[in-house]
């Protein structure tokens, strides 16, 4: 007896927002033929120590903090400043960052607004409170503040990419999202966010020039991961099975933990009938994501495919306890409870 199996797979797609702060950077300069470790906070500490007023230095030691997570020595800094001048509107935007990154947004947003009524052409604490109201989905509020930008600047690249974000999500209106995402990379032509919007929106189209921005993204980011993947799954959905398998095996190589490129490779080795590939992918895409339901899924399949259906069980189990409402590894154990069945049936029959 013959049993076709139904192999199920949702790709995750992960767009949006990459983290671009750096950790403190250490410069090795040679000096009296001494290796000294400069930090950046050595000039600025110097400055304060000289005059612990100085406006500029404590708001550029406050966003050094800020970069390397340290709100509470930031917000010391910053309240230092603002002691010295309560309506500088630097001092203003850099606070409501302490805030926001306290999760305090009530307060980011008093600060950002009153910077705003005192400096109404500030660029940064407009495109701040904008994204603040993305954060929160109050589209039509962040679409206000962001005609407004690019009525004060129209060549800020910044304003024009998350105008394009706003009329994706608030009116499903692509097109013309994809004219400010060009409008932004126009403007700043490495603007690496944007390039990858217009991307993913081409891609999700299946409109082979996607691959133009995706080879773009590679030559500014030649070993990111996540830009192979992105690059694999378009190619997946375009039915180039070489060009998608040589682009997971690109992202794993440069990262061997991206599990997601790990599941896709797992599901193409499927497609080829190489189980014992696919199984290796699945399991190890289950090892570097500890709770990784599909991935168990994807195990418990291959064991399912080769009759072993106490493993094919224990992996569907698995992927259940992680996702209860899984569907294919609830239709998993049903195929399995189907075939069980209908085996002791049989065994009833010729007795």
């Amino acid at each position: 007896m013959k049993f076709k199996f139904y192999f199920f797979c949702s790709i995750l797609l992960f767009v949006a927002c990459q983290n671009n702060t750096q950790a403190d950077k250490q410069i090795m300069t040679n000096n009296d033929e001494k290796d000294v470790i400069l930090s950046p906070f050595d000039s600025v500490n110097a400055i304060i120590n000289t005059d612990p007023y100085n406006i500029d230095a404590l708001i550029k030691r406050a966003q050094i903090y800020i970069s390397q997570g340290n709100a509470k020595f930031a917000q010391a800094d910053i309240l230092d400043a603002y002691k010295i001048d309560s309506t500088n509107s630097k001092v203003l935007f850099v606070l409501g960052q302490v805030k926001f990154a306290q999760n305090k947004t009530r307060e980011s947003k008093d600060n950002w607004t009153k910077c705003m009524e005192l400096d109404p052409e500030n660029m940064d604490c407009r495109l701040a409170l904008a994204e603040l109201y993305l954060a929160v989905t109050d589209y039509e509020s962040a679409l206000n503040l962001l005609n407004e930008a690019t009525e004060i600047d129209n060549n800020n690249a910044k304003a024009y990419y998350m105008k394009g974000i706003v009329v994706r999500d608030l009116r499903q209106d692509t097109n013309t999202a994809l004219q400010y995402f060009q409008r932004a990379v126009d403007l700043k032509q490495d603007y690496i966010e944007a390039l990858d919007m217009i991307a993913v929106t081409l891609a999700n189209r299946k409109d082979t020039f996607a691959l133009f921005y995706y080879d773009r993204l590679l030559e500014l980011k030649p070993n990111d991961a996540l830009t192979y993947y992105k690059l694999g799954v378009f190619h997946m959905s375009m039915g180039n099975p070489n060009e998608a398998l040589e682009a997971y095996t690109k992202a794993i190589q440069i990262n061997p933990n991206d599990a997601n490129s790990l599941f896709n490779l797992g599901f193409m080795m499927i497609e080829l009938d190489q189980v014992r590939e696919a199984r290796k992918y699945f399991m190890q895409a289950a090892q570097v994501q500890e709770r990784n339901y599909k991935a168990y899924y994807g195990v418990g399949y291959t064991y399912e495919i080769v009759g072993d259906l106490d493993r094919a069980t224990d992996n569907y189990r698995k992927s259940l306890e992680i996702l209860s409402m899984y569907t294919p590894a609830i239709q998993g154990m049903q195929r399995i409870n189907n075939i069980l069945q209908e085996s002791q049936q049989l065994n009833q029959d010729n007795q």
